[in-house]
């Protein structure tokens, strides 16, 4: 990686850690808008809430930074234009990852023109509200990821890497964090709402809207999937599912919504939910027990690609 990556890394780092102020002080600062007041305040509740769950304790979120952007970062992410094989990075700690994040939007834009010169790849540029550091450093809350109605998701997903997190295996990271945090924040729901509040109510509609969409795209990468496998007529094949995925989402641009490698980067976040729902069922449906039998997975890259082998100890045959 290269040394110029690395500095804006550390720098917005840097930045964001020394410009973060405790919440009890952001909590009395009259500047701060009341809407923003109201959704810190519930931290320590959610954190405390994680923990008794299962999640490991730490220093994270407990000061509040705010960011004159929407985005606390920018990711860059490419594959192979014909095939699910994303571009890796490799960093200390963590292992690969198919992405890099970016601090400011022009140098994520940068990489994402440097890369679209190559025309093996499909190139992917998206905005990101939180990010975790995996418990390297105290992660302050960020404006950016205080968006209404999902902002105790987004906690309890970042906070999950802290919790559990294999090296080289982004796949299995970010989904099985979606899971848990999917059954976190209707935990919490229940516990500061009850079982039969319209906050509940809410959140089983939204769930419900974005299961459908889910559903659709994950039938449309299967798709794609199926067609590289197969190598007939590959291009013409592809430009029908990324037309087909334009019309349902009511997309008209000059390129098409999404691509291989923005299929890939949904992929990693929405895979494995029967895998990782069968696992959660031998524990009892507990997290406690299932998160430390999440601490012990061990495969290979390819067997990350089929999560059954989780639960099979075999992987699917293609």
């Amino acid at each position: 990686m290269t040394t110029s990556y690395l500095t804006q890394a550390a720098l917005g780092q840097a930045d964001l850690l020394l410009r973060a102020r405790p919440l009890e002080v952001v909590l009395q600062d009259q500047s701060v808008p009341a809407y923003v007041k109201s959704f810190l305040q519930e931290v320590p509740a959610m954190k405390e809430f994680a923990i008794s769950m299962g999640l490991t304790p730490t220093k994270s979120y407990t000061k509040y930074v705010a960011i004159d952007r929407k985005s606390v970062t920018w990711v860059v992410s490419a594959c192979n234009a014909l095939a699910f094989e994303p571009k890796l990075y490799t960093f200390p700690f963590v292992g690969s990852v198919p992405y890099l994040g970016f601090f400011h939007e022009e140098d994520a834009l940068s990489y994402f023109r440097k890369l679209s010169l190559d025309t093996s790849l499909d190139v992917s540029m998206r905005p990101v509200p939180a990010y975790s550091t995996l418990g390297w450093f105290s992660d302050p809350i960020v404006s950016s990821m205080i968006q209404g109605s999902d902002f105790a998701t987004v906690l309890f997903h970042e906070s999950l890497h802290a919790t559990v997190y294999i090296k080289n295996q982004s796949l299995f990271n970010e989904s099985l964090a979606e899971f848990v945090a999917g059954i976190l924040t209707e935990k919490y729901i229940i516990k500061k709402h009850g079982e039969r509040s319209v906050a509940l109510d809410e959140y089983h509609a939204r769930i419900s809207k974005r299961a459908q969409a889910t559903r659709f795209l994950y039938a449309s990468y299967q798709e794609l999937e199926q067609i590289y496998r197969l190598q007939k007529d590959v291009l013409a094949q592809k430009e029908k599912i990324l037309q087909k995925i334009d019309v349902y989402f009511g997309f008209h641009g000059e390129k098409h919504l999404y691509n291989n490698a923005s299929l890939m980067q949904f992929v990693s976040y929405n895979s494995g939910e029967v895998v990782f729902e069968a696992l959660f069922a031998r524990a009892h449906h507990e997290l406690v027990p299932f998160l430390e039998m999440m601490r012990h997975v061990s495969f290979t890259r390819d067997q990350e690609k089929d999560l059954t082998y989780l639960v099979t100890g075999q992987p699917k045959n293609h």
